[in-house]
């Protein structure tokens, strides 16, 4: 009878360990994922804009230290699947940039009841100027993958 009880209790510690590092491989392969974004981001240059999605840039003073910078992403109607965005700055901080859909579930804009877009907001101290830039990536309504840059030099007053 003891016997039994140790092998049933070796099965559960074995199925918890599995579920802990099934866990752990989904955040390390979305990290890994975010920051492949991040570099990929760091070296665009150009815009490469996306038909029929407008993306419009603000930025808001808060304080005289900090201002609230964000990305809206308007979908014009136009099917988004999966999507993934990202938006980063070229400020030294140790704050993550706001995402969508890399470390959180998937967001699809499908139905005319669906949201208008997408919003990625963050925080940041005042700086003379910011160049902003945004990664959108997305599966349209043909299945089709879309990736798109932008680009957003913010001058401070």
């Amino acid at each position: 009878m003891c016997y039994g009880k140790i092998i049933s209790m070796k099965k559960v510690i074995m199925f918890i360990i599995c579920l802990f590092l099934c866990g752990c491989s989904s955040v390390s392969s979305s990290r890994k994922v975010y920051n492949e974004y991040v570099d990929t981001l760091k070296g665009v240059k150009e815009e490469k804009m996306c038909s029929g999605i407008e993306v419009t840039f603000k930025v808001d003073e808060i304080t005289e230290d900090y201002i609230n910078y964000y990305a809206l992403i308007n979908r014009n109607g136009n099917v988004m699947k999966n999507i993934e965005a990202l938006l980063i700055h070229d400020k030294e901080t140790i704050n993550s940039f706001p995402s969508i859909g890399i470390y959180d579930e998937d967001v699809s804009l499908i139905n005319e009841e669906d949201k208008l877009g997408v919003k990625l907001s963050g925080y940041l101290e005042v700086n003379e100027n910011t160049i902003f830039k945004l990664l959108l990536k997305y599966v349209d309504k043909d299945n089709v993958k879309k990736e798109c840059y932008y680009i957003y030099n913010y001058q401070h007053n």
